[in-house]
């Protein structure tokens, strides 16, 4: 995916001839420093913009911050100044200023997970912009890592060796609709489909979520349309029929339900007249669905397929890429493929097999 990234002192652009060119993102510099006066003069029109011409849009902040307590208030600064915008790109911390040169790994490293750790509070996907030397001299990789990274190289022969998600190749590229010189840069991330469905960066989430599944516990249990023995009878449940729970804020006696496309009401005991329809409620399903996950879990099982009943596949049987990570362990990022969702617990389908997202004993996995 390719893609610019810009200023103030880009000028006025073009963004639908910058599009027409077939760039797909932008990554909108949002201010510098501590201070809200130093929001970028252009950042308002660059994002109205960029999003009316159907860019995916990003932003970042450019530091000169000294401490992790500065790094703090750069965070504060640059949320006030994005508040109620939504990207579907990360929001970077840009850090590359001179006057940091000298900080120290410790205390630069400090200052990103600062910054950053301010933005995943308040519900952004944060990232890191630096160059090659930064990344290799500058910052402790081991403590940065959970942060996708934005690297700017402008090497023919660049570093190949750490990981990126956007590529800064140029900063003298020509672009239609931009005057001058351009940053330019290539994504290998689907940011899109993985910000908007985990709902951070302003979007609501489209991300697996919870609900309470109820079983039947008696034969002829009938589905009421009011929560009374006199409505209406939609549907006759039996024993081990299983409904989601809509709403139980009904008092004691009855659940709001959905049973196979039809809502209405269930008697939680015996009633008089609706055949022993006793009812218990299960534990929590999360209903899972297709797309990036990373483990939670220190590792885990691999199988042959959806349920603890399949073989455990060995790491030699796995994907490549999964076999060059050691596995799935804690921090490995993978694409669900297709899920099953049953009670009690939840397995997705991975390019090396079937792994379990979460059970009875806990949640081993979270979208991204």
């Amino acid at each position: 995916m390719k893609g610019i990234d810009v200023s103030k002192h880009n000028g006025a652009i073009d963004f639908t001839a910058v599009r027409n060119a077939g760039f797909e993102f932008a990554i909108l510099r949002a201010g510098y420093g501590k201070y809200e006066s130093q929001k970028d003069p252009r950042f308002e029109e660059n994002y109205r913009a960029a999003k009316a011409a159907g860019l995916h849009v990003g932003s970042y902040w450019y530091s000169y911050a000294l401490s992790p307590d500065e790094a703090i208030k750069e965070a504060e600064t640059c949320l006030h100044v994005i508040a109620g915008k939504q990207f579907d790109f990360p929001i970077y911390f840009d850090i590359e200023d001179p006057s940091q040169s000298n900080l120290g790994c410790e205390t630069i490293t400090n200052m990103i997970i600062a910054f950053c750790d301010r933005m995943e509070q308040s519900g952004y996907f944060a990232g890191v912009y630096a160059n090659t030397d930064w990344f290799l001299n500058r910052i402790d990789q081991n403590r940065t890592d959970r942060f996708t990274k934005w690297l700017a190289d402008y090497r023919t022969n660049y570093n190949t060796t750490l990981p990126r998600d956007v590529h800064q190749y140029t900063s003298s590229g020509t672009v239609p609709g931009i005057s001058g010189r351009v940053d330019e840069n290539n994504a290998t991330r689907d940011f899109p489909s993985q910000i908007i469905q985990a709902g951070l960066n302003g979007y609501e989430s489209s991300a697996p979520s919870e609900h309470v599944v109820g079983m039947v516990t008696a034969n002829g249990v009938r589905l009421r349309s009011e929560p009374n023995t006199s409505s209406n009878i939609l549907a006759v449940l039996n024993t081990g029929d299983l409904f989601d729970v809509v709403d139980d804020r009904n008092g004691d006696a009855w659940l709001k339900v959905r049973w196979e496309g039809k809502e209405g009401y269930l008697a939680r005991q015996y009633t008089n007249g609706d055949n022993g329809s006793r009812v218990e409620e299960s534990a929590p399903v999360y209903c899972y669905t297709t797309g990036n996950y990373q483990v939670t879990a220190t590792r885990l099982n691999v199988r042959k397929g959806p349920g603890v009943q399949y073989p455990i596949k060995s790491v030699s049987e796995l994907s490549p890429s999964a076999q060059a990570q050691g596995g799935y362990c804690n921090g490995v990022v993978f694409t669900a493929l297709e899920t099953q969702n049953l009670p009690g617990e939840s397995w997705a389908r991975t390019p090396s097999g079937w792994v379990c997202l979460q059970n009875g004993s806990g949640i081993y996995c979270r979208a991204i």
